[in-house]
């Protein structure tokens, strides 16, 4: 007690017990400041005291007093972490014994650290399994004799803080381990919002192997700083959320007490200020307030910004109250310095009794008793909502090929194969729905004796309407022509596989397929794939491998027009520039363009639109006076979509804009456009991606602009109510799906591309069928395919499907492109390209 004997100890010590015990409403804790005049002064040893003889009130605490030879500076890892492992050690050390703080996510993350990736393994997959494998055999103790147990000798094990039923698991029982750590070790959301922008990896192995690839340098040492304390805080808030955690951490925050000297200042100083990163970022429902956690910090360090003045003990009640107004008034500039300056010892006697009147803090009432009913009670209720969130049905076990994982937001979405309406988005699955056709389908298709297995492999959740617009256009399309092959003698089940939001998560859905495959010989072809980006090349390459036909409906990146054993229905880029060109050349006439494009390095579709526009509008006598990539996740591109629109605002008179970007930033390179050219913008042709964007009417909003885009398919092009349809889709699309208007429904053509692609399977398959080989149909279908040309070419709904271009065997030959107008009363079709029913080019728009 004599450390506490200064001037103003009392209002100290009260405040002190305000900050440790817990309201019923969370607030925000400082960072504690005690600056001392007299170096001799340890106001650690009589708060510690304090905090040990708290009784019931026991809290949690850390002492971490960092001298300078106790940092080792680590190349590639960061200083802060010799501040947090003693933390994580002392926490989860001291404090209650009816329960202690589990740090899980720290752990994973210390262990990400120190991962270095095998040298004798280069494959990427192969890579991916082998860190999976380290981590089951660091989570479940095979190498627990040799390998170091997480951060410091003393946290006894890897796995403290994972659900208990996973540590009873017996050795013997490989399949059930895999399964847990894959159910339960997804990327936490707090991992998935700070997860740098370069790296896309889904699940927590996939994470550890994107950190792992990366070179040690500076830009490495932050992202594993972000991810060390955000784990870290994390796991606090997780131990302490809702009534749960206060049931077992009781009514006392963590308080870490924070010391050094030399180095070890300097890494208490970072710990500080990454801390404060943390608690000042965005907050997505109420971005006024700070990002709350649990942890009190007291510290002998002066505040890092020199102008913050210390204030005197005896004032500490007051001076917490203002500094809670104003971290509430400061915004994003949030200061949590809260110093005060000790003053040296003075007369024992004096003031000794004034801290006896203080006392001991408050106990704790004993509600654990009085609360386990109740929580019993209502927890039976919440089950079923949980497992259903969790992608398991209520009571069931949990399923080995799906797997939740975040959607943008707070909402979850499932990963793999889709069997359960309540997996994936409920507007997806009503009665009339695609979702609803496939599944009454796929049962008749079972009844017959002999049929064959497709995967549609897509976005079947997503972040945003665009996207569910997309997969319930070309579900339904998949639905009517499996009616259609069944009618004909050819039944094909449908297996759905979700593979996430802009197809982030297609490396885990595509290794589900595989482990089908390799079981079920029924499993002959894959199509969808929604997206032309890095992951879904890979997906088809993976899946090319073990001999898997793959279909695209809406890619077109050039790129994957040649990978073995795929096929796509959609043109290439090369195809959609070319009938730009066309276009801007017979209808524009005009000699100079600006090409816009996005800078994702994941993006395998924007940039190489952009560079094939380039060649081809120079090869016709067009100047390209500026082509510039806008940035998305890439730092290279500095310049936004709003910054290259006012840019293209300095277009010659006839000059015009080609936009090889995405959707998702259309309306901002508008909006610069808007902005700048004020009533003399250039005229915009888009590439495709833009479809559904304009047919939401969302350019509307921006009248001053005259736009054209392109579409690889458009119910647009048959004419009013869809008369001129000689193949009978718009037809059968109506009696299928009754409710609304077929016409109406299917304007951005994704209905029709996907019914195309059934068109191309059903031929394969007749050609395999037919060959006197012997071979089995998944095999003989990866060669038929390739034979639809010449004479053996498909007229589909979107144009001919004829396989016949040598450079690039997987995308059709001369296939229709269509260009609409974007005019005040709707889109209008302007020009047909390439293979089509209408023969004629130049349509006018009515």
């Amino acid at each position: 007690m004599k450390d506490l004997l200064f001037s103003g100890a009392p209002q100290l010590l009260r405040l002190f017990d305000r900050l440790t015990q817990r309201k019923w409403r969370d607030t925000d804790l400082p960072f504690v400041h005690l600056i001392r005049e007299d170096p001799q002064q340890e106001p650690f040893r009589g708060l510690l005291d304090r905090l040990r003889h708290a009784g019931r009130s026991k809290s949690p605490y850390a002492e971490v007093i960092l001298g300078p030879g106790d940092v080792q500076p680590t190349p590639g890892i960061p200083v802060v972490k010799n501040v947090f492992d003693r933390a994580v050690t002392d926490l989860g050390t001291h404090g209650r014994q009816s329960y202690r703080l589990r740090f899980p996510r720290y752990i994973l993350s210390s262990w990400i650290c120190d991962l270095k990736p095998a040298p004798e393994v280069t494959d990427c997959d192969q890579l991916v399994d082998e860190i999976g494998r380290r981590l089951r055999d660091r989570l479940f103790g095979r190498r627990a004799s040799s390998a170091q147990a997480g951060p410091g000798n003393t946290i006894q094990d890897v796995a403290a803080g994972l659900p208990w039923f996973l540590l009873i698991i017996p050795v013997a029982w490989t399949w059930w381990r895999n399964l847990a750590i894959r159910y339960f070790l997804s990327a936490p959301r707090f991992i998935a919002r700070q997860r740098p922008s370069e790296i896309h990896a889904g699940s927590f192995v996939q994470l550890a192997f994107a950190l792992s690839q990366m070179p040690d340098g500076p830009r490495k040492e932050q992202i594993l700083n972000d991810l060390l304390v955000s784990s870290f805080l994390e796991d606090l808030r997780q131990g302490y959320r809702g009534l749960a955690g206060r049931l077992r951490m009781g009514r006392r925050h963590p308080t870490l007490f924070l010391a050094g000297e030399g180095a070890g200042a300097e890494a208490a100083y970072k710990a500080l200020d990454a801390i404060t990163q943390i608690r000042n970022g965005f907050r997505s429902r109420r971005p006024h307030l700070p990002v709350w956690d649990p942890l009190l910090i007291i510290t002998t360090l002066p505040p890092a910004v020199q102008a913050i003045r210390a204030h005197p003990p005896t004032d500490a009640g007051i001076v917490h109250e203002e500094w809670l107004h104003r971290l509430r008034r400061d915004g994003s500039r949030r200061t949590w310095s809260l110093p005060f300056r000790l003053p040296s010892s003075v007369e024992t006697g004096v003031y000794r009794t004034d801290l006896h009147r203080v006392g001991l803090p408050p106990c704790r009432l004993p509600l654990v008793m009085i609360t386990f009913f109740a929580v019993l009670v209502f927890g039976l209720g919440g089950v079923s909502t949980f497992n259903i969130r969790h992608c398991q049905a209520f009571m069931s076990m949990p399923r080995a090929d799906v797997h939740r994982e975040a959607l943008r937001g707070d909402r979850y979405q499932c990963i793999g194969f889709i069997t359960d309406p309540a997996d994936i988005d409920t507007r997806l699955v009503g009665p009339d729905e695609g979702f609803a056709r496939i599944t009454e389908m796929n049962r008749k298709v079972k009844n017959e004796p002999e049929w064959y297995e497709v995967v549609y492999f897509s976005m079947l959740e997503s972040g945003d309407h665009d996207g569910y617009l997309f997969a319930r256009e070309e579900l339904r399309g998949i639905a009517i022509a499996q009616q259609k092959l069944f009618r004909e003698g050819t039944p094909v089940y449908i297996h759905l596989v979700n593979s996430g939001d802009l197809m982030e998560h297609s490396a885990r859905a595509a290794q589900e397929i595989v482990e089908m495959a390799e079981k079920n010989r029924r499993l002959i072809a894959a199509l969808g794939f929604g997206l032309s980006k890095r992951q879904t090349a890979h997906a088809v390459v993976r899946l090319g491998r073990i001999g898997l036909s793959t279909l695209g409906t809406s890619t077109s990146a050039d790129a994957m027009s040649d990978l073995p054993g795929y096929r796509q229905v959609g043109p290439n880029n090369l195809r959609i520039a070319r009938a730009a060109v066309e276009y801007a050349v017979g209808e524009l006439e005009s000699r100079f363009v600006r090409i816009y494009y996005s800078g994702n390095t994941e993006d395998i579709y924007s940039e190489n639109l952009a560079m094939d526009a380039r060649v081809e509008f120079s090869g016709r006598g067009i100047e390209v006076t500026e082509i510039l990539p806008y940035h998305d996740t890439t730092p290279s591109a500095h310049e936004s979509a709003g910054d290259l629109g006012e840019q293209a605002c300095a277009a010659k008179t006839g000059e015009f804009v080609f936009y090889a970007g995405r959707s998702e930033e259309f309306s901002e390179f508008l909006g610069g456009m808007q902005r700048a050219c004020r009533n003399t913008s250039p005229r915009v042709l888009a590439a495709d991606d833009i479809t559904r964007w304009v047919l939401n009417g969302d350019y509307r909003t921006y009248p001053g602009v005259e736009l054209d885009y392109i579409s690889f398919a458009s119910s647009i092009a048959f004419g009013k109510n869809c008369t001129k349809d000689p193949a009978s889709f718009y037809t059968s699309y109506a009696e299928v799906f009754p409710k609304g208007s077929a016409c109406k429904d299917a304007k951005d053509g994704q209905a029709a591309i996907a019914y195309d692609a059934m068109l191309v399977l059903q031929q394969g398959i007749e050609d395999a069928k037919g060959k006197d080989t012997g071979a089995e149909i998944r095999s003989a279908l990866f060669e038929t395919l390739g034979q639809i040309r010449g004479g053996k070419k498909i007229t589909g709904v979107t144009g001919d499907l004829d396989y016949g271009d040598d450079r690039f065997p997987g995308a059709p030959k001369d296939k229709a492109v269509l260009i609409l107008h974007a005019a005040p009363t709707g889109p209008c079709l302007a020009f047909i390209s390439g293979s089509f029913f209408r023969k004629e080019k130049r349509v006018m728009c009515s």
